[in-house]
């Protein structure tokens, strides 16, 4: 079983492997667990971790090279000095100290430390779904993605989600491509000026869901 197209060409045409025998079953997202909060909730969430006026770009992920941490403050240095309400959260457990360190350096180094925040590994479920809330958007500029389940579960909160071409699978809707830094930060602003709670995006992680999902698993084996 594969997670997306990508691999299942990888499979067949480097590996020669028989396309009838490889089958694409994508990750599932608990729909209940990541799914909108009311509007006071989330405030109420934001003033109890002293974020009541900031507006919140989030990414989850290992914190390593390959989910290109760094790469999203590089890419939002100016904007951060132009826009001092906007902060930049990101969470996932560190693989690599040194990456971490450096995007440490970085954020002193061009006076956005305050802007730029780890939030340690996050708790799934609850703890996190606060934190898709509260953000205006997520953001994954991954340098290699097969499939990002926090995408997935962003969307199910209701959270919209700008991701890097590079991106190894589809979905419905939801999220919006980047293909050059200008383009990320038109997207990153245009989510922070927009009224995420009126957006209607849950609908595109329906497909995900792990009912949807076990009943995929279920079918190939019914075959």
């Amino acid at each position: 079983m594969v997670l997306n197209d990508i691999t299942t060409d990888h499979f067949v045409n480097r590996l020669g492997v028989d396309k009838n025998k490889i089958f694409k079953i994508q990750n599932g997202v608990n729909l209940q667990k990541y799914s909108p909060l009311d509007v006071a909730k989330v405030d109420n969430f934001k003033e109890k971790e002293n974020l009541k006026n900031a507006k919140i770009i989030l990414q989850v992920g290992s914190v390593c090279e390959r989910k290109n941490q760094l790469g999203t403050v590089k890419m939002l240095t100016e904007f951060f000095k132009d826009n001092p309400d906007v902060v930049y959260l990101y969470s996932g457990g560190i693989v690599d100290a040194e990456y971490k360190n450096a995007i440490t350096n970085y954020a002193k180094e061009n006076g956005i430390e305050a802007q730029v925040k780890y939030l340690g590994e996050l708790a799934p479920g609850e703890e996190l779904n606060h934190y898709y809330n509260a953000a205006s958007c997520c953001v994954f500029t991954s340098n290699l993605e097969s499939f990002g389940l926090v995408i997935i579960e962003s969307i199910s909160a209701g959270t919209p989600v700008i991701v890097g071409k590079n991106l190894m699978f589809a979905l419905e809707g939801g999220y919006s491509i980047y293909n050059s830094q200008k383009e990320f930060v038109m997207l990153v602003e245009e989510a922070l000026r927009s009224d995420k709670q009126k957006q209607n995006i849950t609908q595109f992680a329906q497909k995900f869901s792990w009912d949807q999902v076990a009943q995929n698993h279920s079918n190939i084996f019914n075959k």
